[in-house]
């Protein structure tokens, strides 16, 4: 296991940076090494997408898995999602969870877990998982579309430590012990 002190105390440090994740495998096992960028409030992101959608007439991306009018309501239930994010404003009131100040380090206190949020700059596969063939609706797809063209909270992650062979940060290499 990766010490949670140690991540602590470089997260202390520097407020925002650059996070290198070595050997992350995901549930699936697929097995990546990530380049992270933390220190962002997903809130901010969150704001700064809703201005975008507020603000933007997104250009169609023809496709043949979706039409025009997929693409449209896709725009609407994006809409539609940061809106109610906004009305339920959600800031991990959970007593059970505790945040740095930067909120890219959650220790779950009731299971000990130790997730790391930032937002992905790069992604190399090192083991492919078997995809399995997914049966999503045409306007989720366009939805899923526009997030990667034109969002980008759709690009943070949650990784969870225990699941990484190493993580550096601030010029300091920690090791998981527990692989």
């Amino acid at each position: 296991m990766i010490p949670t002190r140690k991540i602590l105390d470089c997260l202390k440090n520097h407020q925002t940076g650059f996070v290198y994740i070595k050997g992350y495998t995901n549930a699936k096992g697929e097995v990546s090494n990530y380049l992270i960028n933390v220190g962002f409030k997903y809130s901010k992101i969150k704001k700064q997408d809703f201005k975008i959608i507020e603000q933007m007439d997104f250009e169609y991306v023809a496709s043949n898995e979706y039409s025009v009018d997929d693409w449209n309501d896709a725009v609407f239930a994006l809409k539609q999602k940061l809106i109610n994010y906004e009305l339920r404003k959600s800031n991990y009131s959970n007593s059970n969870i505790s945040l740095n100040s930067q909120r890219s380090l959650i220790i779950n206190q009731k299971n000990n877990k130790v997730k790391l949020r930032g937002l992905v700059v790069k992604k190399q596969t090192i083991k492919e998982c078997k995809k399995r063939k997914t049966r999503k609706s045409p306007v989720s797809i366009a939805r899923s579309r526009i997030e990667e063209l034109y969002l980008k909270r759709s690009k943070f992650r949650l990784f969870d430590v225990s699941r990484c062979e190493s993580i550096s940060l601030c010029g300091v290499k920690l090791m998981n012990e527990g692989l």
